[in-house]
């Protein structure tokens, strides 16, 4: 067993590990930032529009149904 000090050998090499790898990231500029929030937005509104309609469609069907029980 390592004891506490190769505990803390195994988290100081994490933490340079991490370190490393964050320093390879490439960060996106901030008009990327924002084309491609705005694509997200856009698609999570259509998703929710059609998601709305689906539901009230169903809503209907199912009134529908229920009406000739």
């Amino acid at each position: 067993m390592g004891g506490l000090a190769g505990t803390v050998d195994r988290v100081a090499r994490y933490v340079r590990e991490v370190r490393n790898e964050a320093r390879k990231v490439i960060w996106l500029s901030r008009r990327q930032t924002f084309t491609y929030t705005a694509v997200v937005v856009v698609a999570c509104a259509v998703l929710a529009a059609f998601m709305y309609g689906f539901d009230v469609l169903l809503t209907a069907v199912a009134k529908g149904f229920v009406a000739l029980v």
